[in-house]
């Protein structure tokens, strides 16, 4: 099975109007390969963010798994893990 290593990102946007907003994303490695960077993108209207699940749900499309659409939550990171895929999380501090 494929090693899968998620190193989550985050973006951040300082408006004066609006505030501070932050989006999550991720860069996913497979055996040590990369193959998705699932970049956010911060900002006050239109953002672009990534959770738990938007991440695995495009891990399986990578993998070439068929995803379907599912309400119930976890599903996409469950299914990952049931496939016998190793998966390792880190958060990668911001610069």
């Amino acid at each position: 099975m494929t090693a899968i290593r998620i190193e989550r990102t985050t973006d951040w946007h300082d408006c004066e109007d609006c505030g501070l907003s932050e989006a999550d994303g991720a860069r996913v490695f497979f055996d040590g390969v990369p193959k998705l960077n699932l970049k956010p993108i911060a900002h006050c209207f239109d953002g672009v963010g990534y959770d738990d699940e938007d991440i695995a749900r495009e891990i399986l499309r990578e993998l070439g798994s068929g995803v379907v659409y599912s309400t119930e939550h976890g599903y996409f990171s469950r299914t990952l893990k049931s496939l016998g895929h190793k998966v390792q999380v880190v958060d990668v501090p911001r610069h």
